[in-house]
């Protein structure tokens, strides 16, 4: 031991000083990022990361010293250890990339959720609720409903119900929409909208479900998937991330079909509503059956 650092710790700040270096500079990640697709020339690598020629030798000769990169005649190809320093790097730096641009849907998702593939959402549109545009998000979300022929969702909140005429149209047209809700927002449809909850329960091309709880909402429409965050407190609508990634769409896929099978479909047809005044004759109250299987 020297100077209170055991060898480990020592090859440990190594480490650390290795990735900081290649980390800190925006420059040093897109020429890696860039050499690890295949070798490249110079005059390549000016025009693929739009470095000046001093910036580039000189990320050039550092990663020489590193032992990251090789030279071959006039092409650059990286070596084994950079394509490792490389994928751990780049990967540890996309992620981080990711988990800041969604930052405000993380929020709003419980720490005992189910895994949130921050990967897969990457890229994905975010629309969160600002001072100038407190709707945003839900009106992103309005949009895909209106605009898909398919809808399959569950939420825990009936805050898109801000546009009746959007399920509704859905109903009168017959597209397809499978809609699994906590016992909350049934109630919340029964209560304020009971010739809605009629129409969803009747048609022939909606089902509607009850489900347990759930952290957050999710929709998988024709070509996309939208994930919708809540203030837990008042139940508003704050933030809809949306994408058409295809691992975000088996994310999404997985996760409804494991709500789904834990659902209880309601059965009911009779118009219901809510009223608990002693002079009203009590409604038939709402039945429920198992989900059916996908023919």
């Amino acid at each position: 031991m020297e100077n209170g650092i055991t060898p480990e710790s020592g090859e440990g700040e190594a480490a650390l000083e290795d990735v900081a270096f290649l980390a800190r500079s925006s420059n040093r990640l897109t020429l890696l990022r860039t050499l690890r697709e295949g070798a490249h020339d110079r005059r390549d690598l000016r025009e693929a990361t739009s470095m000046s020629a001093p910036t580039l030798a000189r990320i050039l000769g550092e990663f020489e010293e590193y032992g990251w990169i090789e030279r071959s005649g006039q092409q650059y190809r990286v070596t084994t250890a950079g394509r490792l320093v490389a994928g751990g790097v780049l990967e540890a730096v996309d992620r981080a990339d990711a988990v800041r641009r969604l930052r405000p849907l993380l929020r709003t998702i419980p720490t005992d959720a189910p895994a949130t593939d921050v990967d897969a959402l990457s890229d994905a549109r975010v629309t969160v609720a600002e001072p100038g545009a407190p709707l945003g998000p839900v009106n992103r979300l309005l949009s895909l409903t209106d605009g898909s022929e398919s809808l399959r969702e569950f939420n825990a909140t009936s805050v898109q119900f801000f546009d009746e005429s959007v399920l509704r149209s859905r109903i009168e047209e017959g597209r397809r929409t499978d809609l699994l809700y906590e016992r909350g927002v049934v109630e919340s449809l029964l209560s304020g909208h009971p010739e809605l909850l009629a129409s969803l329960i009747e048609s022939r091309t909606t089902e509607l479900s009850l489900c347990e709880s759930v952290p957050f909402g999710l929709s998988l429409f024709d070509d996309r998937i939208g994930v919708s965050g809540y203030d837990r407190r008042s139940g508003a609508l704050t933030v809809f991330v949306d994408t058409d990634e295809y691992e975000a769409r088996r994310w999404a896929e997985r996760l409804y079909e494991s709500v789904r099978s834990e659902a209880m479909a309601i059965t009911n047809p009779d118009p219901v509503r809510a009223d608990s005044s002693p002079d009203r004759p009590q409604e038939t109250p709402v039945e429920f059956g198992p989900v059916p299987l996908d023919p």
